[in-house]
């Protein structure tokens, strides 16, 4: 038994060593070595790749590769296609290189850390040969500032936002398209730009860019062809706002004050609550398309909506409610104090009765003086004096008796035979009367 046992053990060792003999064995001559590469969300950068030999000239190779498609979008590379997720490179070499350079552009979608892995590749030396190679399977992270990747460059027009100059980014990632908005085309300065619109309330929004820095939002008056900044505020998958530049003019409550607040490195007006100074209203547009105000706490970093009827009609009823009150105190008072109250209104009774007996006395007065001034005026101008006429020695009867004859009732009676003639003269002297009566003319003396 144990004789079996050796004879078995020794024939799977030459088994074994048969196999060995027959198999041929690689080595692995060259590499296939990824840098790893940092970009930013909406930022562009290059991953770089080399093939290598160990010192022959090398000739074609083709490398194929796998990324994370919700982190990166591919955007071009060295005689490189992509199909999801998946990137094919090829490079050719010239007889004398024994390396050969790839590079492929990505787009950064979303924050996150994913690898790079090779799934595929055909080497081959100049000679015609195959050329074993290793691989490594590089980082790549995208970040939200960038993290020292390349600048998104703007290549659509040149617009104004808040006094300064900025460029359409129209070459924006799908993953910068929030929910519930889609990509449109509209016209600016009569070219055709990228952008995206709210499908809740059609509200067209562009992404600029100035500088090295990243992309800001901003949403485009079709009407005006101007621009005003926006900031993207989410709270969930499906629900935001968007604070906006807008809202002066607005009638506010009077405890608000327009000041101005920087939200993520965008200044945008705001009224701070002066009961509660840690309280802002700002204006946005909700992700259901509806445009308001919205309560900003500074401490907590929450947003409330704000109902600005709601708080007039608060106040206009708490204003009411005071002016009740007011007159209930004032009902309350006379009621404690009716006596004093009836004394009052009698002291002030009296007092107006002493004033008009007192005006209506002055009255009086004024008008008898008067009318002394007028008869003694009167009198003076049309008077005479009685005794220049008492001696009726002065006038004989007997020296006019005798020129009775020479005033003939018929030489003069013609003058007056018209009746009507004499009434107006009479009438006149009638009218004189009245008009004597009508000087007399009440005055109060004040």
């Amino acid at each position: 038994m144990r004789r079996l046992k050796k004879i078995s053990i020794f024939f799977v060792l030459a088994l074994v060593m048969v196999l060995n003999a027959a198999l041929p064995v690689f080595a692995a001559d060259g590499t296939i070595h990824f840098e790893d590469a940092t970009g930013g969300v909406g930022q562009e950068f290059t991953v770089n790749a080399t093939v290598s030999t160990a010192g022959e000239p090398i000739g074609d190779a083709t490398i194929v590769f796998t990324y994370d498609p919700a982190l990166l979008e591919f955007v071009s590379g060295t005689e490189a296609s992509a199909e999801d997720g998946t990137v094919t490179m090829f490079a050719s070499g010239d007889g004398a290189a024994t390396s050969l350079q790839y590079s492929v552009t990505f787009r950064g979608l979303a924050e996150g850390t994913s690898q790079l892995t090779v799934i595929q590749y055909i080497t081959w030396y100049y000679t015609g040969e195959a050329l074993f190679a290793t691989f490594n399977s590089p980082t790549i992270t995208v970040s939200a500032d960038g993290g020292g990747g390349g600048a998104v460059v703007g290549d659509g027009v040149q617009v104004e936002l808040q006094g300064g100059m900025y460029t359409i980014h129209n070459n924006f990632a799908d993953a910068m398209v929030p929910a519930g908005f889609s990509r449109v085309v509209r016209s600016v300065q009569g070219q055709e730009q990228n952008g995206m619109a709210q499908d809740a309330s059609g509200n067209v929004f562009f992404y600029l860019v100035t500088g090295v820095n990243d992309p800001v939002l901003a949403m485009y008056n079709e009407g005006a062809g101007t621009f005003s900044a926006a900031e993207f505020i989410p709270f969930s998958d499906d629900f935001y706002i968007i604070i906006l530049d807008q809202g002066q003019g607005v009638p506010l409550p009077s405890h608000f004050q327009q000041t101005t607040i920087d939200v993520n490195g965008t200044i945008f007006p705001a009224w701070q609550n002066t009961d509660a100074t840690d309280f802002f209203l700002v204006y946005a547009l909700s992700s259901s398309g509806n445009e308001g105000f919205y309560l900003y706490d500074s401490v907590e970093k929450t947003y409330q909506r704000f109902d600005v009827t709601m708080v007039q009609v608060a106040e206009e009823e708490e204003e009411a409610e005071s002016s009740g009150e007011l007159a209930d105190r004032v009902v309350a008072l006379i009621n404690d104090h009716i006596m004093v109250f009836l004394i009052a209104v009698f002291a002030l009774i009296l007092l107006l009765l002493i004033i008009i007996i007192v005006l209506s006395a002055k009255l009086n007065r004024r008008n008898n003086e008067l009318e002394d001034v007028y008869d003694d005026h009167y009198d003076n101008r049309g008077g005479y004096d009685d005794d220049e006429y008492e001696d009726d020695d002065t006038y004989d009867d007997d020296e006019y008796d005798d020129d009775d004859d020479e005033y003939d009732g018929d030489e003069y009676g013609d003058e007056y035979e018209d009746d009507d003639e004499y009434d107006d003269e009479y009438d006149d002297d009638e009218e004189g009367e009245h008009r004597k009566e009508d000087f007399n003319l009440d005055f109060i003396d004040l």
